[in-house]
């Protein structure tokens, strides 16, 4: 007969006292059992299942089970790490448990991959698109089936001065790049050998040379940029003015509204004006001298100058033609206002300016000439 073990089962179970089998001397014809550990409740904090158990070569090695606990999004719920034999493929880490958030991964972190497999993108679209947060694949990798993508490069609006209108040519006669800026530009004069070009379509046409410039103090430049009524504006060309008693510049300017105006300057004084329209009509030219009143817009204005001058010359861009000693006929009227108007007569018919006189600071200029001395 077999030994019988002692019968320890009489008492009541305790979760600090065994209530299995606590040593067993067996003999060769028994397999060994493992310690029953089972009888007490399970507890988070407490192995439910086997601890340790010592296994033959016939047994195949089984992971731990530690799926009894409920899962929490800081504590893993999954196998923790497993050691395969060669017939069982790798399989990933399983995050998908908590739920997922906005900083938070709820996608395959990283996977080892075989050869079978191509390669797949993170996928980032879990979390909610906002307008500054990508949605999409962040940055790729992509194989030699995929073109590249060119840049979106249409997010910020166009300016009137940007490239979504500008237009470079190649100086007919010296080879230098010309711009037309300005929708409106018609004529452009070369930088570099004063060649003056005409826009004609899809062509430009070479009229000649323009007169060089008289050289003055003016504190403005070609390339400058200035606000006028929260408006930006840059300064993409000029036309010089003589008289007998002195002489003027008029600034053309490109403003992001896609307007062209003219931003005067003479003995100091500066105004910004563009042309206009009115429905009243306009007198002769023989009729004008400084005291008359004049309707122009509905706006009441006095003429404050009348005088012929001529054209020295110009640079940049400008929206019409103009040649070196071309004469020209203007009145300049103003009111109480600080209202401004130009009655220009040079070219036939008259035509209207409206705009007002502005102080130099208020302009906001940058990009202006640096004379020695100044500060």
């Amino acid at each position: 007969m077999a030994p019988i073990p002692p019968n320890v089962r009489r008492a009541p179970a305790r979760p600090w006292r065994s209530s299995g089998v606590v040593n067993v001397v067996r003999g060769p014809d028994m397999a060994p059992i493992p310690p029953n550990v089972r009888r007490a409740p399970a507890r988070p904090w407490r192995s439910s299942g086997v601890v340790k158990v010592v296994r033959g070569p016939d047994m195949a090695p089984i992971p731990p089970n530690v799926r009894r606990a409920p899962a929490r999004p800081w504590r893993s719920s999954g196998v923790v790490e497993v050691v395969r034999g060669p017939d069982l493929a790798p399989i990933p880490p399983n995050v998908r448990r908590a739920p997922a958030r906005p900083w938070r991964s709820s996608g395959v972190v990283k996977v080892v991959r075989g050869p079978d497999m191509a390669p797949i993108p993170p996928n980032v679209r879990r979390a909610p698109a906002r307008p500054w947060r990508s949605s999409g694949v962040v940055n790729g990798v992509r194989g030699s089936d995929l073109g590249p993508t060119p840049p979106d490069a249409r997010r910020a609006p166009a300016e009137p001065w940007r490239s979504s209108t500008v237009r470079e040519v190649s100086c007919p006669s010296c080879g230098a790049p010309v711009k037309f800026t300005g929708a409106q530009s018609l004529l452009a004069v070369c930088g570099y050998c004063r060649a003056t070009l005409i826009r004609r379509d899809l062509d430009v046409e070479h009229i000649g040379v323009m007169a060089a410039l008289v050289d003055d103090a003016s504190p403005l430049q070609l390339g400058a940029e200035g606000v006028w009524r929260s408006t930006h504006f840059a300064v993409v060309g000029r036309v010089q003015v003589r008289w007998a008693q002195g002489g003027w510049n008029e600034w053309y300017c490109i403003f992001d509204d896609g307007r062209g105006g003219w931003l005067g300057e003479a003995a100091g004084e500066y105004s910004i004006s563009f042309e206009t329209t009115v429905p009243e009509p306009l007198p002769a030219w023989e009729s004008l001298r400084p005291g008359l009143r004049i309707t122009l817009g509905g706006v009441g204005y006095e003429v404050t100058d009348v005088r012929r001058a001529e054209i020295v010359g110009g640079e940049g861009e400008l929206p019409f033609r103009v040649g070196g000693g071309s004469p020209t006929a203007a009145a300049d009227l103003r009111n109480d206002t600080a209202r401004f108007a130009t009655l220009d007569y040079g070219d036939g018919a008259p035509k209207v300016y409206l705009g007002e006189m502005v102080d130099f600071p208020a302009l906001a200029l940058r990009g202006l000439r640096e004379f020695e001395g100044w500060r």
